[in-house]
């Protein structure tokens, strides 16, 4: 699974950017579980994952931005 903000107090930022860049996970993407996450898919970048969980607790704040012909 990808983490990005997983715990209280933590951050993470991730950018997928350009045609042919991927970030595949087998199971959950959680971007702001408890902690902060920002996720850019941009210029024809891809992101796959079983499911995507974007600021699912309280204390979790989730950014994802899809941008630009292509991204996924």
């Amino acid at each position: 699974s990808g983490c990005l903000g997983y715990y209280s107090g933590s951050s993470g930022t991730a950018t997928v950017t350009g045609a042919g860049s991927t970030w595949v996970n087998s199971s959950d993407l959680r971007v702001g579980r408890e902690g902060v996450g920002t996720l850019t898919v941009e210029a024809g970048g891809q992101v796959s994952n079983v499911h995507g969980l974007i600021g699912n607790l309280t204390e979790g704040t989730g950014t994802v931005t899809v941008t630009g012909a292509g991204s996924t």
